[in-house]
């Protein structure tokens, strides 16, 4: 019997060629892309903030915006109302801040309302201000409490509302973090009770012990 002779440079080819191939496949896998998108965090993007490297933080925290996360949706839009690592733009921040807001987060709620408020990136609508500051303040966000107390008190929305503006400085003097707001919202509760008949004042007390 004759053995026919081993081709090795054919078989060192087909060796290389299927390396080649299985070399592409992990690198084109989208497994190893996956799970390279679901290292990133919204702390990555801190990271890089904290370092200035704002273009690295915007692309990662838009990255995770898009996927629905909306604490990196606030984030971002912070990145556009300020102006840092792109160019000022209060429209898109009103969009990031949008689906942060309908995602239920309260700041997304309460920065969006000042948006309304203000007119910066939306037509100025205190309406729809005051629906998505109230949103945060029923979440017991601090500032938006006070923000929805003050709009109540000055009448912004139509004629003033004092029973429901004392009621919500109060519950804001509860959240608020520093102590010079926290005296400002209780003055105003003081000054509020004094214009208050005792019967609008019993209805005061009477929401905040619902509450």
């Amino acid at each position: 019997m004759i053995i026919a002779p081993i081709d090795k440079p054919r078989i060192l080819a087909v060796i290389c060629l299927a390396a080649s191939i299985l070399v592409f496949a992990l690198l084109a896998s989208p497994v190893g892309q996956t799970h390279e998108a679901q290292e990133l965090s919204v702390g990555d993007g801190i990271a890089a903030y904290s370092l200035q490297d704002y273009e690295r933080a915007r692309d990662i925290w838009q990255s995770l915006a898009e996927q629905g996360d909306a604490a990196a949706a606030v984030r971002l839009a912070d990145l556009y109302q300020l102006g840092l690592g792109v160019l000022p733009d209060f429209a898109v921040a009103a969009h990031w801040l949008g689906v942060a807001a309908d995602a239920g987060d309260a700041d997304a709620q309460f920065e969006l309302g000042t948006l309304y408020a203000s007119g910066r990136g939306v037509t100025p609508d205190p309406f729809l201000a005051f629906e998505y500051i109230l949103m945060a303040a029923e979440q017991d966000h601090g500032l938006a409490q006070y923000e929805a107390a003050k709009m109540l008190y000055l009448g912004e929305l139509g004629a003033p509302d004092y029973v429901a503006a004392a009621v919500w400085f109060d519950r804001a003097a509860d959240n608020l973090k520093d102590a010079a707001s926290i005296a400002t919202a209780r003055n105003a509760v003081d000054t509020i009770r004094a214009r208050l008949s005792d019967d609008d004042w019993t209805e005061v007390l009477r929401r905040l012990a619902r509450n």
